[in-house]
C-alpha cells in the first residue's frame, strides 16, 4: 500500500534527468512569473517539462540559468491559447482506463467533462501494477483496450497530472463505439517506461468502481466480463478490520481542542478518524505535509472515503451519511497503510465506546 499512498498525497514523481525537471522545475517557473499571472495560468510539472521540450527541441530539463527565458515565454504561449480558445483552451479527449472512468471519481476531484463516449484504444493493454494494482496502459503493438474518452479542458489535464504523477502523458489513437475513423487522444502511461514492479491484483474496490464506470458509458459487456474476471484481492469483512491502537488510557479530546491541532502553531497536529483522534508523525512542510495539512484539525472519515470512493458504500456528502461500518472500513484502510504517518492517541469526545 505505500506506494498508493504516495499516489493519494499527490507527492511528484522523481526526476528522470539532470537539470531542472520536476517540481523543481514548477517551482523555479513559478518564482519567475508574476504573481498575477499564477492567478489564473495552469501550471503542473508534466506540462511545464512538455514546454521545456517544445523550448529547447528536444530535452526536458531546462538550464539553471535559461528559467529566465523560458518563464516569459510559456507565459506568452498561454496568453495565446487564452485569447484563441478562451481561458480554459480547447477541449481535448483524454482516454480513460481506471478509475477515471467513473463520473463519481471525476466529478469528486473537480473534472466535469463536456462529453464521454466509450472507445477503443490500439496499441496498448490492460496491466495492473504497484501494491494496490493499479491499472496501466502498457504499450503492446497487437493489442487494444476499452475505455472511456472524455473531453476535458486543459486545466482538466493539470488536475489530471496531479493525481496521475506515477504517469506520463502520451498520445494514442481511439476509435469511438459505431464510428469507423480514430481519433486522437491524451492517455497516461508509466512514468518509467516498462522498468514497472511485476503485475498485482487489484482491490474488489477498484474493480467495482472500474466496473460502475464502464458500465455508466456504456463499454461493452465483453470488456465487462474481462474485468470481471481478473484476480482480485477481495474486500475484507468488518470483523477482519484493522484499527488504530490506542494507548492504554487513551485521551478525550474535544472538537474545538482538534481543530486548534492543526499545525498552524506549536505543537502536535490532530486529525480525526471513526471517532479515534490520530497524531501527525511527521512535522507541518515535511513529504507527506500536502495531503497530512487537508486532514489536520479536523474529522477526516468522510474526506477519505470521498478520495477512496467504494461503490458498495456510496459517496458519501457528509460524516452522518456515513455507516458505521464505512466509517470502519477508512479506519482498515488507514490503519493498514504503511506509509500512513499517523497513530492514535485517543477518542473524540462523545466516540468513546461507553464506560470510558
Amino acid at each position: 500500500s505505500s506506494f498508493f499512498f504516495r499516489v493519494l498525497l499527490g507527492m511528484p514523481g522523481a526526476p528522470r534527468s539532470p537539470g531542472l525537471t520536476g517540481q523543481a522545475l514548477q517551482t523555479a517557473v513559478e518564482a519567475a512569473l508574476p504573481a498575477a499571472a499564477l492567478l489564473d495560468m495552469p501550471l503542473s510539472w508534466q506540462g511545464l517539462e512538455e514546454e521545456v521540450s517544445k523550448f529547447l527541441g528536444g530535452s526536458t530539463s531546462l538550464p539553471a540559468d535559461r528559467v529566465g527565458e523560458f518563464a516569459p515565454w510559456v507565459l506568452e504561449r498561454w496568453e495565446k491559447e487564452k485569447r484563441e480558445h478562451g481561458a480554459d483552451g480547447a477541449r481535448r479527449w483524454y482516454f480513460a482506463i481506471g478509475s477515471m472512468m467513473n463520473k463519481v471519481s471525476l466529478r469528486a476531484r473537480g473534472i466535469a467533462p463536456a462529453e464521454s463516449r466509450p472507445a477503443v484504444l490500439q496499441g496498448f493493454r490492460l496491466d495492473f501494477r504497484y501494491e494496490q494494482g493499479m491499472a496501466f496502459a502498457m504499450p503492446d503493438p497487437a493489442a487494444s483496450m476499452h475505455g472511456v474518452m472524455h473531453r476535458v479542458t486543459p486545466r482538466e489535464l493539470v488536475v489530471l497530472d496531479r493525481i496521475e504523477f506515477i504517469y506520463s502523458r502520451a498520445t494514442g489513437r481511439a476509435k469511438p463505439y459505431g464510428e469507423s475513423e480514430e481519433v486522437p487522444v491524451t492517455l497516461y502511461v508509466s512514468a518509467y517506461g516498462q522498468d514497472l514492479p511485476p503485475e498485482f491484483p487489484p482491490s474488489e474496490r477498484y474493480i467495482d468502481v472500474m466496473l460502475e464506470g464502464a458500465a455508466s458509458h456504456g463499454v461493452s459487456e465483453e470488456w465487462m466480463q474481462y474485468l470481471r474476471s481478473v484476480p482480485k484481492r477481495r474486500r475484507r469483512r468488518p470483523e477482519e478490520f484493522c484499527t488504530f491502537k490506542l494507548p492504554a488510557n487513551p485521551l478525550i479530546f474535544t472538537p474545538e481542542a482538534v481543530a486548534a491541532a492543526d499545525g498552524s502553531r506549536p505543537g502536535p497536529v490532530l486529525s480525526v478518524i471513526n471517532g479515534k483522534v490520530v497524531q501527525y508523525g511527521g512535522l507541518p512542510g515535511d513529504a507527506h505535509w500536502s495531503f497530512a495539512s487537508q486532514m489536520a484539525g479536523r474529522d477526516c472519515t468522510c474526506l477519505m472515503a470521498q478520495v477512496l470512493y467504494d461503490p458498495k458504500y456510496g459517496m458519501p456528502r457528509s460524516l452522518e451519511e456515513m455507516s458505521a461500518e464505512h466509517q470502519a472500513a477508512v479506519e482498515d484502510f488507514q490503519a493498514n497503510t504503511q506509509e500512513f504517518p499517523w497513530s492514535g492517541v485517543g477518542w473524540l469526545a462523545g466516540r468513546q465506546p461507553r464506560g470510558k
